[in-house]
């Protein structure tokens, strides 16, 4: 006679059963999983069938299958590639999971999660175990919960090599694509360069952007009128002239937030203009390198690795303007260069002692050290706001000042400091030796004393209360009486006690801080050079508010007033 099987359902797994009895097990034994839909599309993907859309509905049609699991929220990445981690939704999706608000991350399938087979094994092997997260993959059949299954990782591990393969091959692919586009001069930037616009018939070729391209040609001449690149950029920003990425923001090309900010023009921003050759017709690209089979990634080229094509689109300037303003740059920078060699060569202008500690008063942000060479060779060095010097704002005004002068003023503001310090122990000493402080002291120890010895006494007669009960020498509501009298007098009596003892702490604590600081400052009682040393013992933050007025906050700030306060109470 045939022997009859069993399906047998264990204590600690749900193995040897089909996949509908499991989900069953799973429903009625498993905690409620707070759970999040991830969603990811590459720049490849764009325009195809598989839309974020349809990654998200077919997840949360899962979810609502499953009565363990709870959708919570949603993280999309969309135009993203999968073969790194560095990923905004994805940042935002582990946020969430530190912060404990998510416990279960359900994908499409294995590729939308990660294409970096090292990283993204480490993820579901190492990272989301270890912070208590269950990761289910939809279209794999993969859940980390299903024990019953655990063999399925060797599964995932392969299918991850795959997708690692696959991204890698297709970075191969669209690297040669790309390449023999720009071999072609086929423009194959994400946003065409200030001045131009990508052709409504053709993305890959370029067309003069009719808003942007005299604000081109006014750079170069004004370049040609002798004006350096910092001019330039105040006069654009002053002229209100709005920059490449605000430009693009306003006319709906980039979506961030970030760049509905108000973004300046920068210095560096100016020179890259100055010197491309799109603004004479040629096409520049190639200037760095993606490659991910070989880990390269977004490394910059030498020129002579560029991919240069000429008279691709319509001019903006003309070459022999190109040329002209060309020679001025190079001219320029190499006067900048042997400048910064006479200033290098200085060793005494080199350290900055000052670093980190000074800030402007209007704009908040620290100031920058300056060394300049005027025409007769002469070096100088001072402090300007930054906000001014970029980008020439009205509400921030021009703030320097010549850092011998600072010192000057640094060191005479540390003399008095330290004078006054000095001063305070001498007399903080005489306060605290006085017959009146004594006095104080003394009485406050007496009563110390007092009511240590009435604490003791309260509490042996509240430890003989319960016996007296017990032997019937007091009724209940006597003792009751009684424990709440002795209770209350402990309580007003401790309180007075804990009074005292601050009080006491308070004028010890205040004596030693004076020695404290008297006796760490004696070193630079005779000082007459502000070094680094000085300052860092000293100050906490240099204010300017002019060349003529500053602030210095010291450190111990509070303990400082605190000791002064003391000297006038005791006076």
């Amino acid at each position: 006679m045939p022997r009859t099987s069993r399906k047998i359902v264990q204590n600690d797994g749900v193995e040897n059963v089909s996949k509908e009895v499991r989900d069953i097990f799973m429903q009625i034994s498993e905690k409620i999983y707070n759970a999040a839909i991830y969603g990811r599309l590459s720049g490849e993907d764009l325009g195809r069938a598989d839309t974020i859309e349809n990654q998200v509905l077919l997840v949360q049609k899962y979810i609502e299958s499953k009565p363990y699991l709870k959708l919570c929220e949603t993280f999309i990445d969309n135009g993203q590639t999968g073969t790194n981690f560095n990923r905004e939704g994805f940042k935002n999706l582990m946020e969430a999971v530190k912060r404990g608000k998510i416990n279960c991350i359900v994908v499409k399938d294995l590729s939308r999660f990660g294409r970096d087979y090292i990283e993204t094994g480490d993820y579901l092997e190492k990272i989301l175990p270890f912070m208590g997260v269950r990761f289910i993959s939809v279209n794999d059949g993969y859940d980390s919960h299903d024990t019953a299954r655990s063999g399925d990782i060797l599964t995932v591990a392969l299918k991850n090599l795959i997708n690692d393969m696959y991204a890698k091959d297709i970075s191969r692919k669209v690297r040669t694509a790309f390449e023999t586009k720009q071999r072609k001069g086929e423009f194959i930037g994400g946003h065409a360069p200030y001045g131009y616009l990508k052709s409504p018939d053709n993305k890959n070729r370029l067309i003069i952007n009719e808003e942007t391209a005299p604000i081109v040609r006014d750079m170069f001449q004004w370049k040609l009128d002798g004006m350096t690149d910092i001019a330039i950029m105040r006069k654009l920003n002053a002229l209100g002239v709005l920059s490449p990425s605000n430009y693009l923001y306003s006319k709906g090309l980039v979506r961030h937030e970030k760049f509905s900010k108000k973004i300046f023009w920068g210095r560096d921003y100016i020179g890259i203009i100055l010197t491309n050759q799109v603004y004479i017709g040629h096409t520049v690209q190639g200037k760095t390198k993606c490659d991910l089979n070989l880990g390269i990634k977004n490394k910059h080229q030498s020129k002579d690795k560029w991919i240069t094509v000429e008279n691709t689109h319509e001019p903006i300037i003309t070459a022999a303007v190109f040329e002209a303003v060309g020679n001025i740059v190079e001219k320029q920078s190499l006067e900048s260069t042997e400048k910064q060699k006479s200033i290098t060569a200085d060793n005494s202008l080199k350290e900055n002692i000052f670093l980190k500690i000074i800030y402007c008063s209007v704009c908040g942000k620290r100031m920058s050290r300056r060394r300049t060479v005027n025409q007769r060779g002469k070096i100088y060095v001072h402090f300007s706001c930054p906000t001014y010097d970029l980008h020439f704002a009205e509400n921030c005004k021009s703030k320097i000042i010549p850092e011998k002068k600072l010192k000057e003023m640094v060191l005479e503001t540390i003399q008095q400091q330290i004078a006054l310090l000095s001063e305070i122990k001498n007399v903080s000493k005489k306060i605290n030796d006085s017959p009146k402080v004594k006095n104080q002291e003394k009485k406050l120890k007496e009563e110390q004393q007092a009511i240590e010895q009435k604490l003791y006494k309260l509490n042996s007669l509240r430890s003989f209360l319960y016996n007296d009960l017990q032997d019937n020498l007091l009724t209940e509501k006597e003792y009751d009486y009684k424990r709440q009298k002795y209770e209350a007098e402990s309580s007003l009596l401790t309180l007075r006690l804990n009074e005292i003892s601050t009080e006491l702490k308070k004028h010890s604590k205040d004596f030693a801080t004076a020695n404290k600081y008297a006796a760490e400052m004696r070193q630079f009682e005779n000082i007459d050079e502000l070094t680094r040393e000085v300052l860092t013992a000293f100050v906490e933050k240099i204010v300017i508010y002019d060349r003529n007025t500053i602030e210095v906050k010291f450190k111990y700030q509070d303990e400082f007033e605190r000791l002064k306060n003391y000297i006038v109470y005791n006076l």
